[in-house]
């Protein structure tokens, strides 16, 4: 629980949230979520997987703001605005995604 708070407050190290939680931890719920979708999908019981991605979406929630937060916690500042920048990107992308 404290390393959810502390990531949430921009307390941790950017390289552990971005690459563990952003990256890593999005890959497998991803992945997780692909797999019960397409379960669910084929033994006709979709509202399972929409109930099952309402609850994984405060996930990447966290995991997102998280990277902002803790976007400056590096030495070499710009990597803070890349790590801040490909969280830009994703959300435009996420929202692109769901208005097509």
């Amino acid at each position: 629980m404290k390393a959810i708070k502390e990531a949430w407050y921009g307390k941790e190290r950017l390289a552990l949230v971005f690459w563990g939680y952003y990256v890593l931890g999005g890959l497998a719920a991803g992945t997780l979520l692909g797999t019960i979708l397409g379960l669910c999908a084929a033994y006709g019981v979709e509202y399972l997987g929409i109930v099952f991605g309402i609850l994984i979406f405060p996930y990447f929630i966290w995991s997102t703001w998280s990277v902002w937060a803790c976007a400056f916690n590096v030495h070499w500042h710009p990597l803070g605005y890349v790590a801040r920048g490909i969280v830009a990107l994703s959300i435009f992308n996420w929202i692109y995604r769901l208005i097509n």
